[in-house]
């Protein structure tokens, strides 16, 4: 048997994920189930598999027509130990998940080829996380306490800065309206005082209907 009875443990798991989706106490249950996609990242190699075969995309098939005969049940292992690409073979994503997965424990820093991918350089950073000893993750997580604070006060100092802003440009908005109603009223004065001199009234009664200045009404032409 070997190594295999893991591969076949995860088929026992994955029955057990299947058999609970079934609605045993409906009577309407149609017995569709979702999807459930296994993926195991091995750190030991089945016993009979080619050696140079590390990946292995497993579903139900019709031994006569290979063909897929249930597409929502899928198993995918991958045998690290088989992954024997240096950081120069390096050509794609999955070429730089396997190779970080592999030999994540080893590496000091990210290699030169997926230093230019975010998805990696998160990867790192999480690693690097990860691994801190507890006295380190310790201060990790204070560092990151305090840095959250101070954003969270910047934020909401700029919040109220926003809200003062607001506040003030209402009130400026209420002065600048009055200053135009002001401004509009004035100019109706004159315009009726105008009106009025030249149906020949007399300054004074002009000034007294008018409210303005005998002076102001005697420059209106």
């Amino acid at each position: 048997m070997g190594a295999d009875w893991r591969g076949w443990r995860l088929l026992y798991y994955s029955a057990n994920l299947i058999r609970e989706q079934g609605k045993s106490v409906a009577p309407d249950w149609n017995y569709r189930l979702p999807e459930v996609y296994v993926v195991a990242l091995m750190d030991f190699s089945f016993d009979h598999t080619h050696q140079d075969q590390y990946l292995h995309d497993v579903r139900l098939m019709d031994v006569m027509t290979h063909t897929v005969f249930y597409d929502k049940l899928r198993y995918i292992f991958v045998e690290l130990p088989k992954f024997k690409k240096s950081v120069d073979e390096l050509k794609t994503n999955e070429d730089g998940w396997l190779y970080s997965l592999r030999n994540m424990e080893i590496l000091d820093e990210i290699p030169v080829p997926l230093r230019k991918k975010k998805v990696f350089r998160e990867l790192y950073q999480l690693a690097e996380v990860i691994n801190l000893s507890p006295e380190d993750m310790n201060a990790y997580q204070e560092s990151l306490k305090i840095k959250r604070d101070n954003y969270s006060a910047l934020e909401s100092a700029e919040l109220r800065g926003e809200q003062r802003g607001q506040k003030q440009g209402e009130q400026r908005g209420i002065e600048i309206g009055a200053e135009l109603e002001r401004a509009k009223a004035e100019q109706e004065k004159r315009e009726m005082a105008l009106e009025l001199k030249k149906e020949g009234l007399s300054i004074d009664l002009i000034a007294r209907t008018t409210k303005l200045s005998v002076e102001e009404i005697q420059t209106l032409i």
